[in-house]
């Protein structure tokens, strides 16, 4: 009986241990699954994070996208109605009575700076410069051409050429009165 109760010794020393082995590799299982608990949840909370700093860029971008967008609607428009005044001026001169007109055009003539040199008509505008010029005591001559304007004229000096027409008299007063207009109008 003896050698039954050695291998009954070694068996419950054998259990023994196995069962001590098995603890101890539950123990570091347990362990190991907390830590790599942790380190997912770190790693996850950092995969959060970058994410969100990414949708917050995107979500900026995408914001100043579309205030700029809207900026530079708000320009056009803004752009279009100081447009719209500066047409509008155009086509009132345009539509000036004859007898203003000839003022207007009087007043032009005793602006340049010499008293002779050719005067080049608005088209359809002819006879009416003829009669200001007439009426003039300056030597101008009036070419036997004219020019597409919605009034006024083009003089050629000797020594330089202006350009009196509507449209271009009404792009200098726009360089002078722009800024002055917008604060009207959307000051």
């Amino acid at each position: 009986m003896a050698l039954d109760d050695i291998l009954k010794v070694l068996e419950k020393d054998y259990e023994q241990q196995l069962a001590e082995l098995q603890r101890q590799s539950d123990a570091q299982l347990h362990a190991l699954q907390q830590e790599y608990a942790g380190i997912l949840a770190r790693e996850k909370e950092k995969i959060l994070q970058a994410i969100s700093q990414v949708v917050q860029r995107q979500l900026d971008l995408e914001l100043f996208a579309v205030k700029s967008k809207l900026r530079n609607e708000l320009l056009a428009a803004k752009r279009e109605l100081i447009n719209a005044v500066y047409q509008q001026a155009l086509q009132r001169l345009a539509a000036l009575p004859v007898a203003d007109y000839q003022r207007l055009l009087a007043e032009l003539l005793q602006s340049l700076p010499a008293r002779t040199g050719l005067i080049i008509p608005t088209a359809g505008r002819e006879d009416v410069t003829r009669q200001v010029l007439a009426a003039s005591s300056a030597q101008y001559q009036l070419a036997d051409h004219s020019i597409k304007s919605a009034g006024g004229f083009k003089w050629i000096g000797e020594q330089a050429d202006i350009d009196l027409t509507f449209e271009k008299l009404v792009a200098n007063l726009r360089t002078e009165t722009e800024i002055e207009v917008g604060e009207k109008l959307f000051g």
